[in-house]
């Protein structure tokens, strides 16, 4: 619980707690933590935000990676020149290729880096 606004003086630090559940009980309760919490009702909500963002570029990135790679390994310059197009930023894609188990290889001893989907095998 943050304070979120305060006429009459300074805003008291936040209050952490957890609600939980015991053995053998069937109602929850409520068990505070000792120490304050000193983030802002403000950080807390641009926090919660940024990690919505994150993750919906992550999933864009995933669905990219699956078109682009549908038809079977492609270089990965390639895949990432196509990527900067969609404004998929290159941390981004490392991120949905490491959800997606995207493998990467040289193809042959002088060939280029290319990047493939796992095999329906390979995602079990």
């Amino acid at each position: 619980m943050l304070p979120v606004k305060s006429n009459i003086g300074a805003l008291a630090p936040g209050l952490g707690f957890q609600a939980t559940t015991e053995a053998g009980i069937v109602a929850s309760h409520v068990v505070w933590d000792s120490a304050p919490v000193t983030l802002t009702a403000n950080h807390a909500l641009h926090a919660a935000a940024q990690d919505a963002t994150k993750s919906s570029s992550i999933r864009e990135a995933e669905e990219f990676l699956r078109e682009a790679l549908a038809e079977g390994p492609m270089d990965v310059a390639q895949v990432e020149g196509r990527a900067s197009e969609a404004s998929i930023s290159k941390a981004t894609l490392r991120r949905a290729r490491t959800r997606l188990n995207v493998a990467t290889f040289k193809d042959g001893y002088q060939g280029t880096w290319r990047m493939k989907l796992p095999t329906e095998e390979q995602q079990q």
